[in-house]
């Protein structure tokens, strides 16, 4: 049976991983081989860990704030190119 070396965790996150007990199932059910193991009770509350005693790594369910990431990276792209045009009329 092949393993994972230093396999700590699985992070599901994101819409359906937020969001789809069925679908996190399914994907620890395909890499069981890997020792990974689910509560399926845990995992149906959605709760934020989800890993069952006898797996060999941690299953979180981590809730992301993607269009607080996307402001935050356009934000920093406007401060760099706001800085680029400061230091190119500075030049001139």
């Amino acid at each position: 049976m092949p393993q994972w070396r230093g396999l700590d965790g699985l992070v599901f996150t994101a819409g359906i991983g937020e969001n789809a007990p069925q679908v996190r199932q399914r994907v620890v059910d395909y890499l069981r081989w890997s020792g990974l193991s689910i509560d399926a009770d845990a995992n149906r509350r959605d709760a934020v860990r989800i890993d069952a005693e006898r797996g060999n790594a941690r299953i979180f369910v981590i809730p992301t704030d993607e269009e607080r990431m996307i402001a935050l990276h356009t934000l920093r792209l406007l401060k760099e190119q706001r800085r680029t045009v400061e230091l190119t009329a500075a030049r001139a």
